[in-house]
This record gives structure tokens, C-alpha cells and sequence, in this order.
């Protein structure tokens, strides 16, 4: 290793070096969603943000009756 790191940085630049090649892809994907799931998880977005935007709505609303 050409980096004149020392103690516990040298440490970690050693522990994290590639030690060669190997047989496993870098990553793998987890499986696509299925329609049922994909669709609850954009209900489920969809109904954080319109609770989000009624929160926001609220706070605005209060804010002008106390001025």
C-alpha cells in the first residue's frame, strides 16, 4: 500500500482493500414487486402524503387565527 496512513486509518484502508477477485456478483437485486404489493406501497405513499399535506393545511390555518 503506497498511502502514508498510520494507526487506526491505515487500519481500516487494509481491513477494506479488495483481496482479489471473486465468484459473487457485486450485488443482487431483490425480486421485483409483485402488482398487489407494488400497488399497497403507492396507496400507502399516497395517503402519508395527503395526511402530510392536511397536517401542513392545520398548521397554517392555526397560525392565521392567532395573528
Amino acid at each position: 500500500m503506497a498511502c502514508p496512513a498510520k494507526g487506526l486509518v491505515r487500519k481500516f484502508m487494509v481491513e477494506s482493500m479488495e483481496g482479489g477477485p471473486t465468484d459473487t456478483s457485486p450485488c443482487t437485486m431483490p425480486p421485483p414487486f409483485s402488482s398487489y404489493a407494488r400497488d399497497s406501497y403507492l396507496r400507502r405513499k399516497g395517503a402519508s402524503i395527503n395526511q402530510v399535506q392536511i397536517w401542513e393545511h392545520n398548521y397554517r390555518k392555526n397560525q392565521n387565527m392567532k395573528s
